[in-house]
């Protein structure tokens, strides 16, 4: 098939914009992306904002205080672009300059360390960057001149460098190759060159490559398809998705919850059209474990896991083929939470997206970290479009005077959890460092899927004891809220 040059640059100039671009006569959302329990979003006026569980900094605030709404993160501005991972984010600044923020464990900040980061760093010193990507642990950065480079958590070879071990600093992705557009899924990434040409390399056990067999690993990228131009890519959890420029969807990988859109749950080794609907599509974004779909009239389509609602058909039913999702909008982009590991459960079941006004963000699925920015825990079931609504005035929450800390031990913890809440006052008392036990607090333990999940609760002086015997073994969240509405919360392991 003859590759259109022609469109080539045109993808490439908005690759370089960062952004769709757009008369802009109004604050727009200009970027969003969705982490494990957390959101992202820049605006128009180069802001930062963000809700969800900020447990490991993730938020870039310099703290650790959960933001349930949709909140300014910090006073900087110059911001174009943001990737959320796992428990990480990477911003991009209009100067060229990466920075990152969060959990760093493996080295996915690019600071040489693996000490967590509560505000932004700089990572590097270099000014020439175009886009980033952030999958689970690890890190990815376009520059101007077409190199991908990488860093953070490489046990599959993600990094792409032909080594494995974590990398805590940027280093080049293997290959004289220069690259249009990189997606990282769970422990595979996906990447089209300048050429059209289609990479894969990670982990690939489910056939998540695309290279015909289940290789446990491609330490470089490899080829999957030079014979079709490829336009867009999505990496999933162990699945992989890809749109060519004749308007064909494809899919390869893991096939658990239909997230392939072939009607069947049938895993797929080397791309495979998607035949079962007659759509010519435009992109395709992939979460943990189901997909978002625009066609060319910028309709939005929904298929796989639907365990929270996210696929806003207002019911918890999966889908085996893509679905037109009720709505007559205008639909732009779509930002799902990418599939990612802790402690041995793959999660992230929440989506953002955009209409093509872009002036307030849709938000569906899972709401148990506060990561879709609405009132209370419950999901939602349907896209709801009033987070960061900018035609109306967005108020910033008053300040709470009263400052709280939670400390619970220990975690993990086996039939019972002890649990310790000291509220702070501003003032003199805080001057004296002062602090006394609160007893008016609200205590609610979540599991995963966002559920309440009552237990028995004794309080032993400025202590509160919770017998969690009853409880399955796995991992909950631990939300503290005073009467004013501050919000702490804790992920606890229960073993």
């Amino acid at each position: 098939m003859q590759k259109t040059v022609r469109f080539h640059l045109f993808i490439l100039i908005l690759l370089l914009c960062s952004v769709w671009t757009a008369t802009v006569t109004a604050q727009q959302w200009t970027s969003i992306t969705a982490g494990g329990e957390f959101s992202l979003a820049v605006k128009s006026d180069g802001t930062l904002w963000g809700c969800g569980y900020n447990g490991d900094g993730q938020l870039g605030t310099g703290d650790t205080d959960v933001r349930t709404t949709l909140t300014q993160l910090n006073s900087e501005s110059g911001w174009t672009a943001v990737e959320a991972g796992g428990f990480h984010a990477l911003a991009l600044k209009e100067d060229g300059t990466i920075w990152a923020f969060g959990l760093n464990a493996a080295g996915q900040l690019g600071q040489g360390d693996n000490e967590k980061y509560l505000s932004p760093v700089q990572v590097g010193s270099e000014d020439d960057w175009i886009a980033v990507e952030a999958g689970y642990a690890t890190s990815y950065a376009l520059k101007r001149d077409g190199t991908l480079w990488a860093w953070g958590y490489n046990p599959y070879g993600q990094i792409g460098n032909g080594e494995t071990g974590h990398i805590s600093v940027p280093d080049t992705v293997a290959g004289d190759l220069r690259w249009r557009v990189v997606s990282a899924g769970g422990v595979h990434v996906l990447g089209i060159t300048r050429d059209g040409d289609l990479y894969s390399w990670g982990g690939g056990p489910n056939g998540q490559l695309g290279l015909g067999d289940t290789r446990q690993f491609s330490y470089v990228p490899a080829l999957v398809d030079s014979t079709r131009d490829w336009i867009w890519i999505a990496a999933g959890f162990e699945f992989s998705l890809g749109v060519t420029a004749d308007g064909k969807l494809w899919s390869w990988g893991f096939n658990g919850n239909g997230q392939l859109g072939h009607g069947d749950y049938v895993e797929r080794k080397v791309p495979t059209e998607v035949t079962v609907v007659d759509v010519n599509w435009k992109r395709v974004y992939a979460g943990s474990s189901f997909v978002f779909g625009i066609n060319q009239d910028d309709a939005l389509f929904a298929w796989g896991a639907n365990i929270h609602g996210q696929l806003g058909f207002n019911d918890a039913a999966e889908r085996r083929i893509p679905e037109k999702v009720p709505s007559d909008a205008s639909w732009s982009v779509v930002a799902p939470a990418e599939g990612l590991i802790f402690n041995q459960m793959v999660f992230g079941h929440h989506v953002l997206a955009l209409h093509e006004e872009r002036t307030a963000i849709c938000v569906a699925g899972a709401n148990y970290g506060h990561q879709i920015g609405l009132p209370g825990m419950d999901p939602s079931v349907v896209f709801n479009c009033s987070v960061g609504d900018l035609t109306t005035a967005m108020e910033q929450p008053d300040a709470v005077a009263e400052r709280f800390d939670v400390f619970v031990y220990p975690n993990p913890a086996h039939d019972l959890l002890h649990l310790q809440v000291y509220l702070s006052y501003p003032g003199a008392l805080e001057a004296r460092g002062r602090q006394r036990p609160s007893t008016s607090l609200t205590v609610d333990l979540f599991d995963m899927l966002g559920r309440s999940r009552p237990v028995p609760s004794t309080r032993q002086g400025e202590e509160m004891q919770l017998d969690i015997s009853s409880l399955p073994r796995g991992n909950y969240f631990l939300r503290v809220s005073d009467p004013t509405g501050a919000v702490r919360m804790k992920r606890i392991a229960l073993n």
